[in-house]
């Protein structure tokens, strides 16, 4: 499937998912996850009205947990470890175009920052305690028997082990000049 960057991944938002073969070490440090997304438009491709866009990256409801999604609204979500937080952004994703959206826990600056396009959508006051993930992570969905699997596609998906400056994330979503590779 043609894609923002390279080829994307096409999920359905009914049974696709990839599960990662290793758990991710990102659970104890500052880390950033960042991807290309395009969600079709609400009532179209098989997401009906309200319906949660599903999850980019999670591992729930396996403990300690934290998944990074869109929701119902289309907004960004990150739930982190059973709940200690839940960070909401406010834009509408469903719009069938190509976002860059990169969740980043900072524990140096003991905040949670959501970035679409570029630019700061949402702040959490609280990075959240440390956690040693035991269990796989699934890119389009979750460890649920019935998980909440991803509506659209996803291109250039990305993990680094350390928060990313505002710059960094604005240079992946092609608003200025590059940087190291990711993790």
């Amino acid at each position: 499937m043609p894609g923002k960057i390279n080829g994307a991944l096409q999920f359905d938002g009914d049974d696709d998912q990839i599960t990662l073969t290793d758990v991710l070490p990102i659970g104890s440090s500052s880390n950033t996850v960042a991807v290309w997304v395009k969600i079709p438009l609400e009532t179209t491709a098989g997401l009906a009205a309200n319906e949660r866009v599903g999850l980019v990256l999670g591992n729930y409801p396996d403990t300690p947990n934290s998944n990074w999604e869109l929701h119902g609204a289309g907004q960004t979500r990150l739930y982190w470890n059973g709940g200690e937080f839940n960070s909401y952004g406010t834009t509408d994703l469903r719009d069938d175009i190509w976002h860059h959206v990169a969740w980043v826990r900072d524990k140096t600056a003991n905040a949670c920052y959501t970035y679409i396009n570029g630019r700061l959508e949402a702040t959490h006051p609280d990075a959240g305690a440390d956690i040693t993930f035991v269990t796989t992570h699934c890119i389009g969905g979750d460890n649920r028997p019935d998980p909440l699997n991803f509506h659209g596609l996803m291109d250039d998906f990305q993990i680094y082990s350390r928060a990313l400056s505002h710059v960094e994330i604005a240079w992946l979503a092609g608003r200025t000049k590059p940087f190291d590779k990711p993790f």
